[in-house]
């Protein structure tokens, strides 16, 4: 059961980047998904853990089109 509650987190942050990184793309945002990463880590109510990972993961390029094919969550 937490296994699955853990997949089921990585999966909800996958798509919410993906919905960012998409939407950086259409409108020529440029959007910094490390840095949102870190961002949310370090002041906002998520806080969550797993950014520092997810931030690491976009930063080396190893999530460039899904967090979920990055090879800390496989």
């Amino acid at each position: 059961l937490e296994l699955a509650l853990f997949a089921g987190k990585i999966a909800a942050y996958a798509q919410g980047f993906a919905v960012m990184s998409g939407a950086s793309k259409e409108f020529n945002w440029n959007l910094p998904m490390p840095t949102i990463a870190k961002i949310w880590r370090a002041g906002c109510i998520i806080r969550s853990q797993m950014l520092d990972t997810m931030a690491e993961a976009f930063g080396s390029g190893s999530a460039s089109t899904n967090l979920l094919m990055a090879p800390a969550f496989i």
